[in-house]
């Protein structure tokens, strides 16, 4: 197997969408028979090369556990922080030694495609590090 195929996605999650208002946070509200969590996370688990997903969720939270993934051995659970990148931290220090590659994706962003994904992982097999980038429409 190319060690490039041995992939950790870390989703920091553990905002309250404050700005977004409503008593749920956004990542935790349906769109279609999904919540925005699961359908990121679901897609992530059906790409083979990605072994690990790691949430950084609210200690709070409980809708966590209502998530059709939450039993998924491929994800892990760790405590988020007060800020995003204390939530990724915490989510960095629990990965498998044996990962090679960690990409990280915004909880409140549901529809990478899967092309887009597959595409990243095709550039990190020739470059050590990737972003994609999305032309925006106004």
């Amino acid at each position: 197997m190319n060690p490039r195929d041995n992939i950790a996605v870390i989703i920091p999650a553990a905002g309250s969408s404050s700005r977004f208002g409503g008593s749920t946070p956004k990542q935790f509200l349906s769109v279609g028979d999904e919540t925005v969590l699961e359908k990121s996370v679901n897609l992530f688990l059906g790409i083979s090369s990605i072994k690990e997903v790691i949430l950084a969720i609210n200690p709070n939270e409980s809708l966590i556990k209502s998530q059709s993934f939450y039993k998924d051995t491929r994800v892990k659970i760790v405590e988020g922080g007060s800020t995003r990148s204390e939530s990724v931290s915490n989510a960095l220090a629990a990965i498998d030694e044996r990962i090679e590659i960690v990409a990280i994706h915004d909880a409140a962003r549901p529809s990478p495609s899967k092309v887009l994904i597959n595409n990243l992982i095709k550039k990190l097999k020739k470059n050590d590090a990737v972003i994609p980038i999305i032309k925006t429409n106004d």
